[in-house]
């Protein structure tokens, strides 16, 4: 939708930790339907743990800026989980960055 106005965009930077502890205290998804037409509705939080486990969590978050900065969109850093201004490129490390 194109308003005319700039873009904006806002990024909730959350480590791995957090992550982890938001994917385990899901209790289901959207309902998806399976080949044989049966509704899936079970998050899979082991799978996804382990896709946290082994990203690189800050290079996402960093490519992800300089996207939004190629793109010329405005935006602002906030911590996923105090949703304070990080004010600035600050990216999650380990279970106590944010």
């Amino acid at each position: 939708m194109d308003t005319g106005s700039p873009k904006k965009a806002v990024v909730l930077v959350a480590n791995e930790h957090i992550l982890k502890k938001r994917l385990l205290e899901r209790k289901g998804r959207e309902g998806n339907r399976t080949a044989r037409g049966i509704l899936k509705r079970v998050y899979p939080a082991k799978r996804w743990a382990f896709v946290y486990s082994v990203m690189d969590l800050p290079l996402i978050y960093e490519f992800w800026c300089k996207e939004l900065k190629r793109a010329g969109i405005e935006y602002i850093l906030l911590d996923a989980e105090t949703y304070e201004n990080l004010h600035g490129e600050v990216f999650p490390h380990g279970p106590n960055d944010g």
